[in-house]
């Protein structure tokens, strides 16, 4: 049942991100009021967002998604530093607590698998390859997997899902 929470703890950290949109969206309203969005802080929105509804809303989520993610933030540290896998896999480079502790969840206990090669195929991580006689054809990767443990390689910067052996 652990790994079920924190599994869905880090779920829902990725979640979160819809404050990117946010930030968009704000910048958007702010310039559409021709306010500086060059500066953007809290301090200057929180001056500025009684200009329209919108830029108040804005506001506001903005202000409550960052609250929850800190303190989701603070609860990955807690369970990161719990766990000893996590930071056996933060030595990777271009891995970060998050990305460890994620990847850590998703793959479960690693013991059950008897090789690399076992984890990739499990993951649907390998390319598909078919073979005819003396033709042989390589594809990309299918959808089949894990799509947390996929997304979280994609975000590693210089690794590839793609190009999985």
């Amino acid at each position: 049942m652990e790994i079920r929470d924190v599994r869905h703890l880090c779920r829902y950290r990725y979640f979160l991100q819809i404050r990117i949109k946010i930030k968009n969206k704000s910048d958007f309203e702010l310039d559409s009021e021709d306010l500086n969005v060059k500066n953007l802080t809290y301090k200057y929105f929180s001056t500025v967002r009684d200009r329209t509804i919108m830029i108040d809303l804005l506001y506001r989520y903005l202000k409550e998604i960052n609250e929850n993610v800190k303190q989701v933030e603070k609860e990955i540290d807690n369970k990161y530093s719990e766990n000893e896998y996590p930071k056996m896999m933060d030595t990777v480079p271009t891995i970060s607590k998050y990305g460890s502790l994620l990847l850590t969840m998703e793959i479960d206990d690693i013991k059950r698998f008897m090789n690399s090669n076992k984890l990739i195929s499990y993951e649907n991580l390998a390319p598909k390859e078919y073979q005819s006689e003396t033709k042989e054809w390589k594809r990309h990767i299918t959808k089949e997997g894990n799509k947390w443990i996929r997304w979280i390689l994609d975000e590693c910067p210089g690794y590839s899902c793609k190009c999985m052996p």
